[in-house]
């Protein structure tokens, strides 16, 4: 339908960009009945990352870190830890994936900032060991750069 628009710097482009974009709705699909939109920051860059948990009918809560986004099925970069984890056993788990390397700034990449991440993987074990309903949930890509960790899609399972 043409309804995403990228690299929006400022009000007046995001005005910009709604007309063209209605506009190109109402050619497309007259009548189209549009009750809003979506507005998100872009992320241009950074590592994405997989960060899961399901609850494991013998072990409870089962922990999973490694390559996210397209990477996920493709690289197979995954670990998985039984929490709760210490810090420096977070920091173990993130090394033991080959991802860790880009994360590092491998091959002069930009290195993320690991003592985010570590804080990031550490409150999302918190949140599963503190809910005891969560089944299953899925951070997908988890974005880390070297200023930020974000999740970009996420999923959960309550039962």
């Amino acid at each position: 339908v043409g309804g995403v628009r990228l690299n929006i710097g400022n009000s007046r482009q995001l005005k910009e960009a709604f007309t063209e974009m209605y506009k190109e709705i109402n050619h497309k699909q007259p009548g189209a009945q549009i009750d809003g939109v979506l507005i998100q920051e872009y992320l241009p860059k950074g590592t994405e990352l997989l960060l899961g948990c399901k609850k494991d009918p013998q072990f409870g809560p089962v922990l999973a870190f490694g390559a996210g986004g397209v990477f996920t099925e493709i690289l197979n970069d995954v670990t998985l830890r039984i929490p709760p984890l210490s810090r420096d056993e977070i920091s173990v788990l993130i090394n033991e994936t080959k991802i860790s390397k880009i994360l590092a700034g491998a091959r002069g990449g930009t290195a993320a900032n690991l003592e985010l991440l570590t804080d990031s993987l550490t409150c999302f074990m918190q949140l599963v060991l503190a809910n005891p309903s969560i089944v299953e949930m899925d951070i997908n890509p988890l974005l880390a750069d070297a200023d930020r960790i974000v999740a970009l899609d996420s999923r959960v399972t309550l039962g």
